[in-house]
């Protein structure tokens, strides 16, 4: 039977164990100063940051414009841009915030990427498969692009497709470069000098010097089609390869035949090949099939200017063609070219094209 005395026992035990519970969980300590065994030192709560304001991309690309006040041109560029989507993909903003610092460069690298055809390598020097090269990066991969910008002129380096270093020229007096863009003087000689290998330096006006004890070709006036291989593979990747057009009078016709067929398989895959004709480096954006052999869509780096040519008229003066064989070696890529034809000749004509003239005009419709 209860009593009241053993009723307020138990309620004095029960508060006992209460307070026990809790010493066990706060780690409060004793009569004796000293913390219960068993006791659990609590884990302190740490007050985390608020977060630091983000600003909206309204804001980072009105940024960007106010970055390119003194430009006109490369506001109305980033406005193309951005209504026309590129500013959107992945990347593409946060690189061109980096060239935040340099204006010139920033402004021309928004003008490279918003029309990748109009690209112009300057006059009186031989970059012209560089600008061809670096054209065809602006169109496929802008984040890339600006990243590569961004790195040259902040690191003096970049790292580009396949494991490739890019390394800025700081030797080379821009000065000399004449009329070249600020993308221009900084990417191109820094591609040239990959292009041609170990043993060669490129000068202010795109010609390769040999440094080292070569008995032959110590001098290159531009880029052979083994250079634009090189440099398409570092700049979008894949696997690059050339093609020949024979000049003897009993292959030509078919040889011909076959790069207007590589094109246009090239161009269906995604890809945009390059012809070197005349001492000059082209990039193919389009192709149109036609009665006569087809229509092909080419720009020109001296002038910066696109046209319609008629493909088989153009390719009688061509040297060789380098393109993307990359899905033409897989099955239902496309035909390959034969191996004589990817024989590359004993004597090639380097690409360079530097002086207004000099470049040969296609012929158009």
């Amino acid at each position: 039977m209860s009593t009241p005395v053993s009723g307020f026992h138990n309620l004095w035990n029960f508060s006992r164990m209460l307070a026990d519970v809790g010493n066990k969980l706060t780690g409060a300590v004793n009569n004796a100063g000293q913390k219960p065994t068993g006791a659990q030192t609590p884990t302190p709560v740490t007050q985390q940051p608020t977060d630091a304001y983000q600003p909206s991309r309204a804001e980072r690309v009105n940024n960007l414009r106010t970055q390119l006040a003194n430009d006109p041109a490369a506001q109305r560029a980033l406005e193309h841009m951005d209504t026309g989507g590129r500013l959107s993909r992945k990347g593409v903003l946060d690189q061109l915030e980096r060239l935040g610092n340099s204006p010139e460069l920033l402004g021309q690298t928004v003008k490279d990427l918003a029309h990748p055809g109009k690209m112009r390598q300057g006059v009186d020097n031989k970059f012209c498969a560089q600008t061809d090269a670096l054209s065809h990066m602006a169109r496929q991969d802008p984040a890339g692009y600006a990243r590569m910008m961004a790195d040259l002129s902040t690191k003096g380096s970049a790292q580009v497709k396949n494991g490739v270093t890019l390394n800025a020229q700081k030797d080379l007096d821009p000065s000399a470069m004449g009329s070249m863009t600020a993308t221009q003087r900084l990417a191109a000689p820094a591609l040239a000098e990959y292009a041609n290998g170990a043993g060669m330096e490129v000068d202010a006006k795109g010609v390769s010097h040999a440094t080292d004890g070569r008995k032959t070709d110590r001098t290159v006036q531009g880029t052979v089609s083994t250079g634009m291989e090189r440099m398409q593979q570092a700049l979008v990747g894949h696997d690059w390869d050339s093609q020949y057009i024979s000049d003897s009078k009993k292959n030509h016709a078919a040889s011909v035949s076959s790069a207007v067929d590589t094109i246009h398989d090239n161009l269906k895959k995604g890809e945009d090949p390059s012809v070197s004709r005349n001492g000059h480096w082209f990039n193919v954006t389009g192709f149109r099939a036609t009665p006569d052999g087809g229509r092909m869509t080419v720009t020109d780096p001296l002038t910066g200017e696109s046209k319609t040519v008629n493909a088989r008229h153009f390719l009688n003066n061509a040297e060789a063609v380098t393109f993307d064989k990359t899905d033409l070696s897989q099955k239902g890529g496309g035909g390959m070219p034969t191996q004589t034809e990817l024989a590359r000749p004993k004597h090639e004509r380097p690409g360079g094209g530097g002086k207004i003239g000099a470049s040969s005009n296609p012929v158009e419709d």
